[in-house]
């Protein structure tokens, strides 16, 4: 907890002001502030992702037709990568 006089009244060592932890921990004033002030320090659980949408959702009824008779064709002849069954 932050005092008037700019010191701060909580942890191990109460009423160490800013500057002297800054000095002894070789940050900068503001920096040392910032994480006095914090409460939780811990960091952030990553979020679940949304998955995206598909782009190609709009071509699937035209682009699959092609893509099932390029496989079909012989070997040299494919322009995909079929997959080997």
């Amino acid at each position: 907890m932050w005092t008037r006089q700019g010191t701060y009244s909580g942890g191990a060592r109460a009423s160490e002001t800013v500057a002297s932890i800054a000095w002894y921990v070789g940050a900068s004033d503001s920096t040392t502030g910032k994480y006095t002030r914090m409460v939780d320090l811990s960091p952030e659980p990553p979020g679940v992702k949304q998955p995206a949408s598909d782009a190609l959702d709009p071509y699937k009824g035209t682009a699959g037709p092609w893509l099932d008779d390029d496989c079909r064709s012989w070997r040299k002849q494919q322009h995909t990568g079929c997959e080997s069954t």
